[in-house]
């Protein structure tokens, strides 16, 4: 892939080929643009480490084939410590997201983006790339290039930022005995910071948890072994599961040096609050790939700054938001489900009190 000095194999290479990066890719490559995706994985959106649900908004940015669709969803049920439960309009679909993963990148490829598949960037020196793929490595450059690794970003790292903070998370898919039309959510004293899930799928859920701790002790093992009983599920046929971690610190401090950029979860876009990533993936690797073009025209990557101002407009007042609900709740999380649940009441987005946080409510309950 080395080309002679100075010049480039790409004009924009994608670090990551999940929605973001698949994203940017499909809007450069119909706008003429070269660009490539180095993916690490052997088959594109496997394992899958996502609960699944996308809210419906996101068809304003992208297709969502029906073959890609689990099930419709149109109600959240809150369960809080107590027992309360509370149920809330939340329009949208359980995905089978492998397939989805697949057709971003299926409709990426056709419209002429390349893909390098088990393919891990092993460096970032100014626009030369390193890797190591199946032939060994190598070494390719590019004008641009845009960080779509998730939260473990080598390319946010290259920029000298710290890794944000996270939430670790452990799902496993179930058998149910009876479809559910709604996805819930519920809290726990155990789930420090986070909170248990179950996302229908048809025949099947996703359930699991996530929660604010370090590495995976006791606590940890303590939170798994509840879930279940907590669903009422005594003797749950598990199909299969997976573990990782969710940023949940907002965006980065900046999302733009020089001809490099973040977006998705590498730029911590995800929702601080309830840990959903999909649709702010789609929606950051839309505006880059909207300005990009732009900037390779005038040839002045300071260019590349209007993406982060875009993309904060957009995205940063609600992820401002949900950082404030996450650091109250942290703060103010209490063993007894009565007091915890006064506290999830005010910090969920179920509950119309999570937006106190941006009317200078005090710090404690």
């Amino acid at each position: 892939m080395n080309g002679p000095r100075g010049k480039f194999d790409f004009d924009v290479a994608i670090v990551g080929a999940g929605p973001a990066g698949a994203t940017a890719a499909k809007i450069l490559a119909d706008r003429g643009i070269r660009v490539v995706m180095i993916e690490k994985r052997t088959c594109v959106g496997i394992p899958v480490q996502c609960a699944e649900f996308v809210p419906a908004l996101l068809t304003n940015f992208c297709a969502i084939p029906p073959e890609t669709i689990a099930q419709k969803i149109s109600h959240l049920e809150t369960v809080l410590p107590d027992g309360s439960k509370t149920r809330t309009a939340a329009p949208g679909f359980v995905l089978h997201r492998a397939l989805f993963d697949k057709y971003l990148v299926t409709e990426a490829v056709g419209a002429g983006a390349a893909l390098l598949m088990q393919t891990r960037v092993t460096d970032v020196t100014g626009q030369e790339i390193r890797v190591r793929g199946p032939e060994g490595l190598s070494a390719l450059k590019a004008k641009i290039i845009i960080g779509a690794d998730g939260p473990k970003s080598l390319v946010r790292e290259k920029m000298g930022i710290a890794a944000p903070k996270t939430a670790r998370a452990w799902q496993g898919e179930i058998v149910l005995s009876q479809p559910q039309p709604d996805t819930k959510v519920f809290f726990h004293p155990d789930f420090y910071g986070g909170y248990g899930w179950l996302f229908p799928k048809g025949k099947t859920a996703n359930v699991g948890f996530g929660m604010v701790i370090e590495e995976e002790n006791s606590a940890f093992k303590q939170a798994k072994e509840r879930i279940f009983p907590l669903l009422g599920i005594e003797k749950p046929v598990v199909l299969g599961s997976t573990a990782g971690t969710i940023p949940i610190g907002g965006f980065c401090p900046r999302l733009v040096q020089d001809h490099l950029l973040l977006i998705g979860d590498a730029a911590g876009a995800t929702h601080p609050m309830t840990g959903a990533g999909i649709a702010h993936a789609v929606i950051s690797g839309t505006i880059a790939a909207r300005i990009t073009p732009e900037v390779l025209d005038r040839g002045d990557l300071s260019g590349l700054r209007k993406y982060e101002e875009e993309v904060r407009a957009y995205l940063g007042n609600s992820l401002d938001l949900a950082l404030m609900n996450r650091q109250f709740q942290e703060k103010n999380w209490h063993p007894d489900p009565e007091r915890l649940a006064q506290v999830i009441r005010r910090t969920w987005i179920a509950f119309k009190e999570y937006g106190n946080r941006a009317k200078g409510e005090g710090s404690n309950v």
